[in-house]
């Protein structure tokens, strides 16, 4: 593994720089957050286990304090798993921080308790504590807070309260403040509603059918475009018009693009990254990615 080593006044510095393609920390422990979210909607003790130290301690909603690994696996299979009105656990980290030497993490987070009608839905937040030993990431402890901020049933929760009937072959989703834009390839155009009427209120023609993802930043919608012409449209979002075509073709109709504060992201060829300026329309940086990402 290469090391870098960084000199701060008189004091020197060695740090150990990840192996190529190794997940990070952060990715680590949201990862494990998923599968473990995963584990207990599949009523799994064994695979939940992984994310937990042997001496874990978790407080539940009413101060109530288990220790250790199979007291809790134990209380699962015991309370949750005995009534069949629980579906799940569905934890969502916020933040992540992983401290200075690397050895710890403190993800805080929203929680909700989903159970079948006629029972109600429960929420809060929680916070956790992750300590690394051996290469791996366990948590070592788990703090609950109940603010019932989705006291709806179920069936609250699925009611719809729009329905939108789009011709074509609707796909791809992009919610902004005011809108809900929605790539269609069959009509190679990407509708416009607003949120607030649940009505269409424009189709921007593309020249090319959408595909691999729509994200919004600049003022713009950024929409990737396959088959006879593969690039990039950008849509100006206050005139609904395209207003840029990029030569820049997305890698797979499944690919993806993001934006961030500077850039436009999308993959773009098989172990391609690019960066893209949206001052300019142009690629800034390429960056080598795993392949299939």
């Amino acid at each position: 593994m290469r090391k870098t080593i960084v000199v701060l006044g008189s004091a020197m510095v060695i740090l150990a720089a990840r192996a190529p393609g190794a997940p990070s920390d952060v990715a680590t422990v949201r990862a494990l957050r998923l599968e473990n979210n995963r584990a207990i909607r599949a009523h799994d003790t064994s695979r939940m286990r992984r994310a937990w130290s042997a001496h874990i301690r978790l407080i539940e909603t009413d101060g109530t304090l288990i220790s250790g690994a199979r007291l809790l696996a134990t209380s699962y299979v015991q309370r949750e798993f005995q009534d069949a009105s629980f579906v799940s656990y569905v934890r969502i980290p916020k933040s992540v921080v992983i401290s200075f030497e690397g050895a710890r993490a403190a993800e805080y987070g929203t929680w909700t308790a989903i159970y079948k009608e006629p029972k109600q839905v429960q929420s809060g937040n929680y916070f956790a504590s992750w300590q690394k030993s051996g290469g791996q990431w366990k948590i070592v402890y788990e703090a609950y807070v109940s603010l019932g901020l989705e006291p709806q049933s179920v069936a609250d929760v699925l009611k719809p309260t729009a329905a939108i009937t789009l011709r074509g072959t609707p796909d791809w989703l992009l919610v902004t403040p005011d809108s809900l834009w929605v790539s269609n390839g069959a009509l190679k155009t990407v509708q416009r509603i607003d949120v607030a009427t649940s009505r269409l209120v424009a189709s921007v023609r593309m020249p090319g059918e959408p595909c691999s993802g729509l994200a919004f930043g600049f003022g713009s919608v950024w929409v990737p475009l396959c088959e006879t012409h593969p690039s990039l449209a950008r849509v100006d979002s206050a005139t609904n018009a395209v207003v840029a075509l990029l030569p820049i073709a997305p890698a797979l109709s499944e690919g993806g693009i993001t934006t961030s504060g500077d850039s436009v992201w999308m993959a773009t060829g098989d172990g391609t990254l690019a960066r893209i300026d949206p001052k300019t329309n142009r690629i800034r940086q390429r960056i080598s990615i795993s392949r299939g990402s």
